[in-house]
């Protein structure tokens, strides 16, 4: 419920991400209230053959550090 004191914020700036360069549909994306500095990422993986792809995401178009997702 949007306005209440125990929901954690969500990023009220454009979030993009992409895997294996393919762009990945963002469900969720929110900072984690009990960690500080972590944010929760909810992304649909696009359609991909088995093999290791690096995620890039983007948060008001400046970019994380690089993650790998291997895919069986």
């Amino acid at each position: 419920m949007p306005g209440r004191k125990d929901s954690p914020p969500t990023a009220i700036s454009p979030v993009t991400a992409s895997i294996g360069g393919q762009p990945a549909t963002n469900r969720i994306f929110r900072r984690e209230p009990r960690f500080a500095g972590l944010c929760r990422v909810n992304l649909v993986v696009p359609q991909l053959s088995p093999g290791d792809y690096p995620v890039e995401i983007w948060v008001a178009g400046v970019a994380s550090h690089t993650a790998t997702l291997s895919v069986r």
